[in-house]
């Protein structure tokens, strides 16, 4: 049998046809399979932002949440209203016979408040090349907390004399044992407590207030605060009408007039500090990114610590970055009017800029304010919104929503705008309980 035609056939190639038929078939599938991958990895990345975006913005709401539910803890939410001699005990700031205010340190207790709203006040500084108000009509506002932001616990301890300090020790008194044990250096707990981002050197003027064997607050600017092991000191600065910090028993207006101290007295302390909330341009050594756009265009928010003057504390206690890529910051307000005050009785003011009953009336500057108007003692709740946007604009057109619900952030000033970065917006409100019985 010839055997050798069929073995030929059998070991012969593929024709050129075939080969050039499998290339174009592979280059087809090769070419489909990375577009897949192409769309696959954009929307991977896409969505990795936007979870960025979405996780970013509420760690900022819950952070803020936490800080409004400090308002006036440990603390006075109107210190030019707090003396009068119908404030009940509890709410009591001493005040001086004759002295228009319990505040007694110049401009440092003067406007000594729980919670103040500058409405589109985000914008003390440049706005960068894309104006978040013209732009994105956006107007973020700003905001001053002010309470006992470092503890939970308030101090007693022995007033000194010359009422200008006051003796804390660990003898049956736990929350100074919980101070003292906090860490493995007693006098950085302390200063932590009442004197934050102060280490070294001559503390910034915080606050604190001191609670009298009447019930009667005094609030003092503090010049040291020491810690060692088993007691800690606190010493007050000289107020500025010349009187003792805690002026002596009998002498202060109030009840029967018995608001004050004695050396000896047991009385009870804790800090005061002020925090504010703003967006601002990124102030970060490093750019962003050249693909994510100009510094200019980039906007953050932030949270930093004031003390008695309203200058912020130094680093590390300086402007924290709460978080990248913010756009809005904006707040409303429920109160309790004054019976001088025309119904309704709980009035609710949110994202009002400009009315007959906007936000920064009722939480204007204490000092500003009067008996039967408007005044920051008497919120009862803030509502707020916040926003943050992607690093990276992934949208080229913009959607019709409410004004002020933004979802997608121009970040290009061409018009009209092809560049949307996708945004996403949290609102929720909080009770101001501290608050609840503040009725003067």
């Amino acid at each position: 049998m010839n055997t050798r035609g069929c073995n030929l056939r059998a070991g012969r190639g593929f024709t050129l046809v075939e080969l050039m038929v499998s290339l174009v078939a592979g280059l087809i599938v090769t070419i489909a399979v990375v577009g897949l991958a192409r769309t696959a990895t954009t929307s991977f990345y896409e969505e990795a932002r936007l979870s960025t975006t979405e996780s970013a913005v509420r760690t900022a709401a819950e952070r803020l949440r936490q800080d409004l539910t400090r308002v006036s803890f440990m603390a006075t939410g109107n210190i030019q209203l707090a003396g009068g001699d119908t404030v009940p005990f509890g709410h009591k700031a001493a005040q001086l016979p004759g002295a228009a205010t319990p505040s007694r340190y110049g401009v440092a207790t003067a406007n000594l408040q729980g919670i103040r709203i500058v409405v589109g006040g985000s914008f003390a500084t440049a706005q960068g090349p894309n104006l978040l108000s013209a732009k994105n009509l956006l107007n973020p506002d700003s905001i001053l907390l002010t309470g006992n932001y470092t503890t939970d616990d308030s101090y007693r301890g022995i007033l000194q004399v010359n009422n200008d300090s006051v003796i804390l020790n660990t003898t049956n008194n736990p929350a100074v044992s919980r101070l003292l044990s906090a860490g493995s250096n007693p006098n950085t707990a302390v200063r932590n407590a009442f004197t934050p981002g102060s280490l070294a050197g001559a503390p910034p003027p915080f606050l604190a207030r001191v609670v009298d064997v009447t019930g009667c607050q005094h609030y003092v600017v503090l010049s040291t605060a020491v810690g060692a092991a088993g007691t800690a000191t606190i010493s007050f600065a000289a107020a500025a009408d010349g009187n003792p910090p805690i002026p002596a028993s009998g002498t202060a207006a109030g009840s029967a007039g018995n608001c004050g101290g004695t050396p000896g007295d047991e009385i009870t302390i804790n800090p005061v500090q002020t925090v504010r909330w703003w967006i601002g341009p990124t102030t970060a050594p490093l750019a962003p990114d050249v693909a994510v756009g100009q510094t200019g265009n980039k906007f953050d928010l932030y949270r930093e610590v004031l003390d008695a003057t309203g200058a912020s504390v130094p680093s590390p206690g300086g402007p924290q970055v709460v978080a990248e890529y913010a756009i809005d910051l904006k707040f409303g307000v429920s109160v309790d009017s004054p019976a001088a005050l025309p119904p309704p009785t709980n009035q609710l003011s949110f994202d009002m800029d400009t009315d007959g009953v906007a936000i920064a009336n009722w939480t204007q500057a204490a000092a500003g304010t009067t008996t039967g108007t408007p005044a920051p003692q008497r919120v009862r709740s803030v509502r707020f919104r916040v926003a943050t946007r992607s690093s990276l604009p992934d949208r080229d057109a913009p959607l019709s929503l409410v004004p002020g619900y933004i979802s997608r952030y121009c970040t290009e000033a061409a018009v009209p705008c092809k560049n949307l970065a996708r945004a996403r917006t949290i609102m929720s409100e909080v009770q101001l309980i501290n608050q609840a019985g503040m009725t003067y």
